[in-house]
C-alpha cells in the first residue's frame, strides 16, 4: 500500500512558527508512515494514485536541498545523449517533480497536473521527487529506476536555511538557532520548498 492510499493523517499546527514565518504553512502528519506533508495532500491523494508507472521510468529521489538539481541535470544529460538542444528545455519540463501539486497553489503546466502530465509523456520519463523512498506509490519501487541522493544533513540544514531567506514566499525571518530546531523536531520545515 503507497501513501496515496492511506486515508488517515492530522492537520499539525506549531504556533511558534508565528513568530518565524510571514505565512506559516498549512501541514499535516500521514499517520502510516508518519511523514509530514502540505495539508493538499488531503485534496490531492487521489489523483497522485492515478500514476501508473512504466518500466522505463527513472526516477531522481532526493531529500531537499540535497543535490536535486545537479543530480537532474546529469541524468538528463545522459539520457539525452549531450544533445545541448534537448537539454535547453527548462528543467521543470524535461523532469517534472512529481509531487509538485502538493507544494504549489497551481499546477506546473497551466492546463494540467502534474500527474496528468506525466500519464501522458512520451517514454523514458525522468521524474523528481521528494518523497521518502517508501511512500512512493508500490509500482514504482517494483517497475522503475531510482537514483536517490543523499547529503549530510548538517550541510542541508544550512542550505535550506539560506534558501528560505531568500525565498519571498516563505517569509522566514527567524534565527538560524530557530530553523535548526524545527528541522530536528521534524516540524516540516524540510517540506516548504
Amino acid at each position: 500500500m503507497s501513501i496515496m492510499e492511506e486515508k488517515e493523517s492530522e492537520e499539525l499546527s506549531f504556533p511558534d512558527w508565528e513568530h518565524d514565518f510571514d505565512q506559516p504553512p498549512k501541514l499535516c502528519r500521514v499517520l502510516k508512515y508518519d511523514v509530514v506533508l502540505p495539508s493538499s495532500y488531503n485534496r490531492l491523494k487521489a489523483r497522485l494514485s492515478t500514476f501508473e508507472p512504466r518500466d522505463d521510468d527513472i526516477w531522481v529521489v532526493t531529500f531537499p536541498k540535497s543535490g536535486t538539481t545537479w543530480t537532474q541535470e546529469i541524468v538528463s544529460f545522459i539520457i539525452n545523449r549531450c544533445d545541448m538542444d534537448k537539454n535547453r528545455v527548462l528543467l521543470d519540463q524535461r523532469f517534472p517533480f512529481f509531487e509538485a501539486d502538493l507544494f504549489y497553489s497551481t499546477p506546473i503546466r497551466p492546463t494540467e497536473n502534474v500527474v496528468d502530465w506525466l500519464n501522458h509523456a512520451e517514454s523514458p520519463r525522468l521524474i523528481k521527487s521528494h518523497l521518502p523512498l517508501n511512500v512512493l506509490p508500490n509500482k514504482v519501487n517494483e517497475r522503475c529506476k531510482i537514483i536517490y541522493m543523499a547529503r549530510n544533513p548538517k550541510d542541508v540544514m544550512v542550505s535550506m536555511f539560506y534558501f528560505y531567506k531568500m525565498l519571498r514566499s516563505k517569509g522566514f525571518r527567524g534565527e538560524f538557532s530557530s530553523f535548526v530546531a524545527y528541522f530536528m523536531q521534524d516540524k516540516g520545515v524540510k517540506l516548504l520548498l
